[in-house]
């Protein structure tokens, strides 16, 4: 009976520990804007008028509880080996190539068509068909 008794003592114990630390972690964790890579690929590339514009299907997840506006932009440093790109840091532009602002509801998450444009460089090829580094930068 002592076993028996001490063995669901260890049990409950770790069971508290347990609950105790996902408790905890969720009230101290900050809200963030991230990026959901299973859920975001890159699309495809073409080159027009010496402009590079390389499509992504982008998926971000806002823990904020209010709404955030956020800017993207994307590394290419492979692509600038190879001669695609002139530049590695591509920023995320609407159809008149200014820069464009994404706005994720709060406590969701939220997909995106989203056009990286940089400068051609002279060899239209790309590195590789991999999604690259996409940096968040939250506006409000």
């Amino acid at each position: 009976m002592n076993i028996k008794r001490r063995l669901v003592l260890r049990v409950l114990s770790v069971f508290l520990l347990i609950v105790l630390g996902v408790g905890l972690s969720m009230i101290f964790s900050k809200p963030t804007v991230t990026l959901i890579k299973s859920k975001s690929y890159y699309s495809d590339f073409t080159v027009v008028d010496q402009k590079v514009t390389v499509k992504c299907y982008i998926t971000l997840k806002n823990t904020y509880n209010v709404d955030k506006t956020v800017k993207l932009s994307a590394l290419f440093p492979d692509d600038v080996k190879i001669g695609l790109l002139k530049s590695s840091e591509l920023y995320a532009v609407d159809m008149d190539n200014t820069d464009i602002e994404f706005i994720i509801p709060k406590k969701s998450q939220k997909s995106f068509e989203v056009n990286f444009v940089g400068d051609f460089a002279g060899v239209n090829r790309k590195h590789d068909r991999l999604l690259p580094q996409i940096n968040i930068a939250i506006i409000d």
